[in-house]
């Protein structure tokens, strides 16, 4: 094995990591951007673990910036 071929090896060991890593990083955001849009109510946010908001009513916020609000039926015993 010559130099240039002694040199060489590092360097594909790196694209090969690098290659892993960003492969990881795509099915990772793949991943993510399928449950994003298969949400679609308070309770599929909730179910898919956002943060809840202490409001009235409770409110749940997705990593995308959307808000969805929980339906809290009236009391009709009021009267």
């Amino acid at each position: 094995m010559n130099t240039a071929e002694k040199k060489l090896n590092p360097y594909i060991a790196v694209a090969i990591v690098a290659l892993f890593v960003a492969a990881a990083f795509l099915g990772r955001w793949q991943h993510e951007k399928n449950v994003l849009t298969k949400i679609n109510s308070f309770e599929t946010c909730r179910d898919a673990g956002f943060p809840i908001m202490e409001s009235y009513p409770p409110q749940c916020r997705t990593a995308d910036g959307r808000t969805f609000i929980q339906q809290i039926p009236q009391n009709q015993d009021m009267e």
